[in-house]
């Protein structure tokens, strides 16, 4: 079991790379047109993964226990995904109370749910090298 601040940790950096690899998805795929400067928008990208990552670890640690994978990258995928799916269900909440400002976009829907697994798979395997870490601190 992985200790909530390293998962934190490991959470915030999984978080930004994710951060950096959205940002590189959507640059390829050309989903939705950036707002502002590379520098404004990297910041952004980086920080909000950063938060989803962070968010993300914490869930591992507090419910991961209680999933039946086995494997802290399954656990890890599984939160990130079912996380994404909750923000997704609250935007489609958003949708029906004011349809002209929020609507759904289903490219930007499936490029987000397959980069909410690629978060959960940083973030796993993060984790697996801070298990293998600790428990070869464990034997010396």
């Amino acid at each position: 079991m992985i200790p909530l601040k390293e998962s934190l940790k490991a959470g915030a950096i999984a978080g930004v790379l994710w951060g950096w690899l959205c940002y590189l998805a959507n640059y390829v795929s050309g989903i939705f047109p950036f707002e502002g400067s590379f520098a404004q928008n990297f910041a952004t990208f980086s920080f909000g993964g950063a938060v989803f990552g962070i968010v993300t670890g914490g869930l591992l640690t507090v419910v991961g226990r209680f999933l039946p994978f086995k494997k802290t990258v399954f656990r890890a995928v599984f939160i990130s995904a079912a996380l994404w799916v909750l923000l997704r269900l609250a935007g489609d909440f958003l949708s029906m109370m004011e349809p002209e400002r929020y609507h759904l976009v289903k490219p930007e829907s499936m490029q987000g749910f397959f980069l909410a697994l690629a978060l959960g798979a940083i973030l796993g395997l993060l984790l697996k090298r801070e298990e293998r870490a600790a428990a070869g601190n464990a034997r010396a």
